[in-house]
């Protein structure tokens, strides 16, 4: 029987007890990209703009980004 990375186990725990990015922000346009972002943990989620949807994966801006949580 083969173990599992920590990694993935780590993943699978947060898919049910990490945020849920239930409050999301409205759409922000900040050097032509266009995101939501989850105001409980700070992820992005790319916004299209035309489908008026988020789409893609969530992700974490680069650390040189400037982040303003109000």
């Amino acid at each position: 029987m083969e173990k599992e990375p920590v990694g993935e186990k780590q993943g699978n725990l947060n898919r049910f007890f990490g945020c849920w990015h239930l409050n999301m922000s409205n759409p922000i346009t900040k050097n032509a990209a266009t995101f939501k972002y989850c105001m409980n943990c700070g992820l992005r989620r790319i916004y299209d703009l035309e489908n008026h949807k988020a789409t893609g994966a969530f992700y974490r801006p680069s650390v040189s980004e400037d982040i303003h949580f109000v």
